[in-house]
């Protein structure tokens, strides 16, 4: 089976620390989803189309990969 390619918005490439564990971590998931696109969060919303977006919790961050979003909880 063919990986999907994940692109990512610069914003969240800024937005996370350059290092440590919560880094490591969101880039594992990241990179998960390579080969599991449609991984599914630990919540759900909706856009302003209706669709029904993922959020991911990872430690201080709330992901969502469709969107690609990033928002910190400090």
């Amino acid at each position: 089976m063919a990986r999907y390619q994940v692109y990512l918005h610069i914003d969240l490439l800024e937005a996370v620390p350059k290092s440590g564990v919560q880094r490591q971590r969101i880039m594992d998931f990241v990179r998960g989803l390579q080969d599991k696109p449609r991984t599914e969060g630990d919540y759900t919303d909706k856009d302003a189309s209706l669709r029904v977006r993922q959020i991911k919790i990872i430690g201080d961050y709330a992901l969502s990969p469709i969107g690609s979003t990033i928002q910190s909880r400090r």
